[in-house]
């Protein structure tokens, strides 16, 4: 999972198949031990797909160790399905699940039940598939495979978290985060004019400690709940004191001992987007039956087109939930166990130096949106960001990890064609600096699109006036404001406009990749059309034999680096 969904979509499965008993071990695939699977009778993967095809950070080694083409057909006991999560609107829907069923088959695994395909396109998003999908692949079990035919009409969910209060002041534990490095954020600067559609922000971050990092190299933030009023709703619902010790145990073993208000501004993913399996837990502790004939019916099938209208759609997180259903009255354990952790922040790395250093800089989309009944919206460490402006104040402190990126640098004599939009210059930004010190001989032509010119150019004076940062580079650069002059220009019509510059120097042998940052949704496809539009203007041939002669000389050499 990337972001939470894949695992709560797990656990539903697991709920489901329990209701129909059978023994479910759920296991996540960062830490599951691949050289286990072939002792495995029945396996059932649920999997997400990030970005442009790409499997969740989570799960790489896993992905990469089963991709490997050493690996002997040993799968042969191994029966398996798969549940996919994706968005069809993307080219690449469903990647992940659709490559590892392949690869499966190839080792030898047969696949009991036809693979899932949830789409976040559908009006129920991911659940409009597993719904229908999960029955068939019961029935599937129980007629074809196990000779099960009984249910149970409902069961309580596997809470992993337990909890106690401790009214003594004994000292706070944390193995939660104990292994990020503590940090905090020393500066904002707003890169976009205030009439921008879209505020961006460079945020300089300083580490208690040193380290090194390279260009492309990822940074994990873990944001807090700024919101002081909600914080205080909560203490009071749980009746707890700020200083009250909150202790949270897993399989018996400490997890974290911290002061209750902390536990709610640090920890808790309380301004998450509520679940529709919340609805099925929270009518059991409901004492209004009006509100819980509600929460009944948004627990139902039938009933999931109007919680997906009162969550989904406008957003709706677990605490508004809880002030607008106030008859519900949640244990502790249940509501930490529901609405789980803060998920970190994943951003590339803006800034680049060669010496190990305790500061580095991260490029900030600000998240603020209405919804469709104008409720204003901002994502988590967006408000951290934003308050930090408001106040004029630079300094907040934050639990903070680095990550290797996949973006190498080339080879020096090389050239290298780079494409990217909006924010997506952050890690390229880091690269370029990089690329300076190392005074490479090879050209560098860099495409740059945003909205406008004026408005959300970022980093302007640095590419326009080749600050001493990229002093050492020889580098073409073209822009493309999409939002400038009666017709939207945008980064591929650069690709066709330019053809007699670009075609010629990607195709040249001396051009050892073409590197492309940005949406996965739009971009790849549109760059991937517009070099075949190129190539039909500049040799002359057809759109045919264009795309032919783009797949054999250019798409190889691509690298997306997407969201």
């Amino acid at each position: 999972t990337q972001g939470g969904t894949a695992k709560y979509a797990s656990s539903e499965l697991t709920y489901k198949l329990n209701i129909n008993k059978y023994i479910i071990k759920e296991e996540d695939l960062s830490t599951f031990d691949v050289m286990t699977l072939p002792n495995l009778n029945y396996v059932i993967f649920v999997v997400s797909t990030h970005g442009y095809g790409t499997p969740p950070s989570s799960c790489e080694a896993f992905f990469n160790f089963i991709m490997r083409s050493d690996l002997p057909s040993i799968l042969n006991d191994v029966n398996f399905t798969i549940f996919g999560l994706g968005d069809s609107s993307y080219e690449k829907f469903n990647y992940c699940a659709k490559i590892l069923c392949a690869r499966l088959k190839m080792l030898g695994a047969h696949l009991f039940h036809p693979i899932g395909l949830g789409d976040d396109n559908h009006d129920f998003c991911f659940e409009g598939a597993l719904e229908p999908w999960s029955n068939e692949l019961i029935e599937n079990l129980n007629k074809n495979h196990f000779a099960f035919h009984s249910k149970i009409d409902s069961l309580p969910y596997d809470n992993p978290y337990s909890v106690q209060i401790e009214q003594n002041k004994a000292e706070q534990v944390d193995n939660l985060f104990n292994k990020k490095l503590k940090g905090k954020i020393i500066n904002t600067k707003t890169l976009t004019d205030s009439s921008s559609i879209k505020q961006v922000v460079k945020v300089d971050i300083e580490s208690k400690e040193c380290f090194n990092y390279s260009s492309g190299d990822i940074v994990l933030i873990n944001p807090i709940n700024t919101n002081k009023e909600d914080i205080k709703y909560l203490l009071s619902y749980f009746n707890l004191n700020d200083d009250t010790i909150v202790s949270i145990y897993k399989a018996q073993k400490i997890v974290l001992k911290v002061k209750a208000y902390d536990l709610f501004m640090k920890y808790l993913d309380i301004n998450s987007i509520v679940r529709r399996r919340f609805c099925r837990i929270a009518k059991e502790y409901c004492d209004s039956p009006h509100q819980k004939e509600k929460l009944t019916l948004y627990s139902t099938v039938e009933g999931r087109g109007e919680f997906y209208f009162y969550a989904d759609k406008e957003r709706r997180t677990y605490i508004e939930m809880l002030k607008d259903f106030n008859g519900i009255k949640l244990p502790l354990d249940i509501f930490i166990n529901e609405v789980g952790f803060i998920t970190p922040r994943e951003f590339s790395i803006s800034s680049y130096t060669k010496e190990k250093t305790n500061h580095f800089e991260v490029t900030l989309g600000i998240i603020d949106y209405f919804t469709e009944y104008k409720r204003r919206k901002i994502g988590l460490f967006s408000q951290m960001v934003l308050n930090l402006i408001k106040d004029n104040s630079s300094e907040r402190e934050i639990m903070i990890e680095t990550r290797k990126g996949k973006m190498k640098q080339i080879s020096v004599e090389k050239d290298e064609l780079i494409i990217t939009t909006g924010t997506g210059i952050a890690p390229i930004r880091s690269y370029l600096i990089e690329r300076n010190m190392t005074k490479t001989k090879g050209k560098i032509i860099l495409i740059y699109g945003c909205r406008d010119k004026d408005k959300d150019y970022l980093y302007k004076e640095e590419f326009e006036q080749r600050s001493q940062v990229y002093s050492n580079l020889n580098i073409e650069l073209y822009n493309a404001f999409s939002r400038e002059g009666n017709n939207k220009y945008y980064v591929q019509n650069v690709i066709i406009e330019q053809s007699n510059v670009i075609i010629p120097f990607v195709m040249n042998d001396n051009c050892e990749r073409i590197t492309l940052v940005g949406n996965a949704k739009f971009l790849p496809r549109a760059i991937k059309i517009a070099f075949a539009k190129g190539i039909t203007k500049e040799k002359g041939i057809s759109e045919e034999e264009a795309d032919k002669l783009f797949k054999s000389t250019i798409e190889n050499k691509m690298y997306i680096e997407s969201w």
